[in-house]
């Protein structure tokens, strides 16, 4: 019984140590994503940030030049537009089309913002209402019309909520062929299973969503170990608890087994496959 504990103390330490040799900057970092729609002609867009500096970038205050006659234009547009109004322009321009209508600020984006569309077919200026970066990764659909731009966050709930349910439903699925096989098979037994593992991944899942949300997927990969610790300790519990009438040693070498094969699962679909 001793290998049984030591096994599992290898695991657990295992799990903590290895994520832990990560330089400071090498995680990932905060992003805007913006998907414009009735694109017809190439454009220049930018984020106008309402604080002077972000990250590396700071108020564009010297002219610009560069081979492309079009994209020196835009940043001149785009910093005499900033002259004159509360939102600063910090440089990080990106040309758009009909076939690439995709804008993306991926390193240090500014918290508060306007989208600033430039077309230098008509030399014409379009700015948004101001607009905040919510989440970690904050994606908007912006809507080029002729009086201006008009912004739409995108809240994948849909997506994450559908990912909740297959996790917690192939969870219970393998816990119970677990449970079967080390003879947990009186109705009692099995609906302590899935109760238990209900409550325990709902409250998995909650909390690694709303850090992968506000906080990003290297603070993820952190908290996860952690996280898996507390339920593997939560579960193991409940069933030295509930299945009294076996052996202890069983029921804690089934709570390890159920969440290592459960943890690898969840690793495989996410990493992998990027399913869920």
């Amino acid at each position: 019984m001793k290998k049984i504990f030591q096994i599992f103390l290898c695991t657990i330490s295992l799990f903590l140590i290895l994520p832990l040799r990560v330089n400071a900057d090498v995680g990932p970092k905060p992003s805007v994503r913006i998907t414009f729609q009735n694109v017809t002609r190439t454009c220049y867009v930018t984020l106008l940030s309402e604080q002077e500096t972000t990250g590396p970038f700071s108020s564009i205050t010297e002219p610009y030049s560069s081979n492309d006659a079009q994209e020196t234009e835009a940043y001149r547009i785009f910093a005499e537009y900033a002259e004159t109004n509360d939102f600063y322009f910090l440089g990080n321009v990106e040309r758009i089309d009909p076939e690439h209508p995709e804008y993306s600020w991926t390193y240090y984006p500014p918290k508060m913002f306007k989208v600033a569309v430039y077309d230098p077919a008509d030399g014409s200026l379009k700015v948004s209402e101001p607009a905040e970066r919510t989440a970690f990764d904050t994606f908007y659909t912006a809507d080029l019309k002729e009086d201006g731009i008009v912004l739409d966050e995108e809240v994948h709930l849909k997506r994450e909520i559908v990912g909740l349910l297959t996790r917690m439903i192939l969870t219970i699925a393998v816990e119970l062929v677990l449970g079967l096989i080390f003879g947990y098979r009186k109705k009692k037994e099995i609906a302590t299973i899935v109760k238990t593992n209900l409550f325990t991944q709902l409250l998995l899942n909650l909390v690694m969503a709303f850090m992968d949300y506000y906080m990003g997927m290297m603070v993820w990969i952190f908290l996860f170990p952690v996280m898996e610790l507390v339920v593997l300790i939560i579960e193991m519990i409940v069933y030295l608890w509930k299945f009294r009438d076996h052996s202890r040693w069983k029921t804690v070498l089934y709570s390890i087994l159920a969440n290592l094969a459960t943890l690898f699962m969840g690793i495989y679909i996410e990493v992998w496959l990027g399913l869920l």
